[in-house]
Order: structure tokens, then C-alpha cells, then sequence
């Protein structure tokens, strides 16, 4: 009788440990963020490098792009786990066609058969029903979705829906931007119109984006560099409570 209640004890501590690491690794999806980091810069050659990484750096995306070349690597911790490269080959050379010799019998005059009496083409019957092109038939379902969400049951969804993909793209833009541009075009005149509408919205970028105009040289050349993050619990909650919406489950429900 004792040992079967330690091996009940025992099944039963594996379960709650098996369970707990589920758990673990549950939370782990949805609360640790997925950083990212893009930095480009455009002089002489245009340059782009960007980074995801999870878990603190454990697991490691990188792309680089320089002179049209790209790489692209996966990491995990120090070991690569896989990367490509996409360099510019030359083409093969084509091999040479050898000239088909002519036959003799291609010289020779060809009979023309004689023309068939003409016949005239049977009538076809008109169908009565014309069928919808898909196109159609997604417009149509375009106007009954929207005409559906205007109606006065489902007043306000719109504006529920707006406001949970607002806080979605909160969640996903950069947190941090730098970025500087200088730039000239070959009429200073249309240089000036340029710095002149930019300057206009100064008050917005005057911390993160420098904007230069150059009136002697033509040109552009700039850097930017963005950091964010994604945590991919902020998404689910979101979506879960847009889906436990009753009005946007009955729209779910009517264009199943």
C-alpha cells in the first residue's frame, strides 16, 4: 500500500512539474519581448543592417545588406544555425546554336490546298443569367460588410476595432528614432520649396531627425537608426478582447 502511494506521489510531482514548465514556458512567449534594432545609412554605398533578437539575445536574427549584397543569419547563443548569401554571380555564357542544315525539300514549291466551301457559324443560345467575376462578388461583400457595421446594432464597432489596432501599432512602432538627411536638388529653387514645407513640421522631429538642405551641390545622403520591441502578450490581449467582442463575433459569425 505505501509503495503505491509513492508511486501516486511520484506520477503526480512529475504532472505538476511538467505542467509548471509549460507554464514557463507559456509566459516566456508572451511577456519576454522580441527586440529590434534597424541602423542604414546612405553615402557613397547604400548600407542596411537590422537584428531581432529573443530571449536577451539568446536567439539572434541579422540581415545585412551592402552594395546590393545581402546576409542573412540565424543564431543561437555562438552557434550559427543557419545563413545565406546572396552575392551577384556573371551569367554563363550561352552555348553557340549550331546552324540547322536546310532541306531540300523546303525549296521546292508547296501545293496550296484548296479553300473548303464556307460555312456559316451556328447561332448560340444567350444565357439569361449572367455569373459574378470574383471581383465582383468580393465588392459585394465589401458593401454588405460595411453596410452591416454601419446599421444601428452594431454601432460603435468601428470604432472599437480602430481602437484596439491603435494600440497594437503603439505596441509594435519604434520606441527610438535618430536620423539625419541632407539633401540638394540640381534647381535651388525647389531645394528651398522642399526645406520650406519640412520646416514646417520641425516642432515634431527637431529631437530624433536633422534635415539639411544643400543649395551648391546636388545629393542626398543620410542615416537613421530605430530601436523597438514586440511582446507578443500585448498583441494576444488585444486580439482576445477584440474576438470576445459580441459585436465583432456576430460580424465573425455572418461572413463565416
Amino acid at each position: 500500500m505505501a509503495a503505491l502511494i509513492l508511486i501516486l506521489k511520484i506520477i503526480m510531482w512529475l504532472i505538476l512539474g511538467i505542467l509548471g514548465l509549460l507554464l514557463v514556458i507559456l509566459l516566456t512567449v508572451l511577456f519576454v519581448p522580441i527586440t529590434y534594432r534597424v541602423d542604414g545609412a546612405k553615402h557613397e554605398a547604400m548600407a542596411l543592417r537590422g537584428i531581432v533578437a529573443w530571449l536577451f539575445g539568446i536567439v539572434r536574427v541579422q540581415i545585412e545588406i551592402v552594395n546590393k549584397k545581402t546576409v542573412f543569419v540565424v543564431k543561437l547563443l555562438w552557434k550559427t544555425l543557419s545563413g545565406t548569401k546572396d552575392e551577384q554571380e556573371e551569367p554563363e555564357a550561352k552555348p553557340e546554336k549550331e546552324p540547322v542544315p536546310k532541306d531540300k525539300s523546303s525549296s521546292e514549291p508547296m501545293k496550296t490546298p484548296e479553300p473548303a466551301p464556307p460555312t456559316t457559324p451556328k447561332p448560340e443560345k444567350e444565357s439569361m443569367q449572367t455569373k459574378e467575376t470574383p471581383e465582383e462578388k468580393t465588392f459585394d461583400k465589401v458593401k454588405d460588410t460595411i453596410r452591416f457595421i454601419r446599421s444601428p446594432e452594431q454601432k460603435g464597432t468601428l470604432r472599437v476595432v480602430l481602437y484596439r489596432l491603435k494600440k497594437i501599432l503603439k505596441s509594435i512602432l519604434p520606441r527610438r528614432f535618430n536620423g539625419s538627411i541632407r539633401f540638394g536638388l540640381e534647381d535651388p529653387f525647389v531645394t528651398g520649396v522642399l526645406a520650406g514645407g519640412a520646416s514646417v513640421f520641425y516642432p515634431k522631429y527637431y529631437r530624433n531627425l536633422s534635415i539639411q538642405a544643400d543649395f551648391d551641390e546636388p545629393g542626398f545622403e543620410g542615416d537613421f537608426a530605430l530601436r523597438g520591441r514586440i511582446v507578443i502578450g500585448v498583441i494576444a490581449y488585444h486580439g482576445l478582447r477584440l474576438y470576445m467582442d459580441r459585436r465583432i463575433r456576430r460580424i465573425i459569425k455572418k461572413f463565416k
